[in-house]
């Protein structure tokens, strides 16, 4: 059998030798340990983790992105909605012999015959001379029939 004292080959070394070998060795079971397969294989499934963690954020964030702007779209529309569901659109006064028929703005607090009612999608819409305000009856919203 071959019988190498190893320790005493090293301290017959230079330290320079030493440390090269040291280092040589060290990068032979480093070598040795990139190349197995198991190391590959966790490394690819960290990887793939990885990627997979990162696909579900960008998801999660799109999808958040999504909601805020439909949340967004559905308060403007409800907010729309409200303006012309709850308020009424004006008031026709008419005098005790039915004679003479005016319209009061909501908005302006004008009581003029000037004020028109308009024809949009074959309803009837008040229009404001004095303040421009114009206002679909009850139940008609800018796209008609809601």
């Amino acid at each position: 059998m071959l019988n190498i004292d190893v320790g005493g080959i090293l301290q017959e070394l230079p330290a320079h030798w030493r440390s090269i070998l040291i280092a040589f060795a060290l990068g032979f079971l480093a070598g040795g340990f990139i190349m197995n397969r198991h190391f590959w294989a966790w490394l690819t499934a960290r990887a793939a983790e990885k990627r997979k963690r990162e696909e579900e954020e960008r998801q999660r964030e799109e999808q958040r992105r999504l909601q805020e702007a439909e949340e967004a779209k559905r308060k403007a529309y409800e907010a729309l909605r409200a303006q012309y569901e709850h308020a009424p659109d004006s008031y026709t006064l008419v005098a005790k012999d039915g004679s003479d028929t005016k319209h009061y703005c909501l908005l302006c607090a004008t009581r003029s015959k000037k004020i028109l009612a308009l024809e949009s999608h074959g309803h009837n819409r008040w229009f404001c001379p004095n303040c421009g305000w114009r206002s679909w009856p009850r139940r008609y919203g800018p796209n008609g029939i809601e």
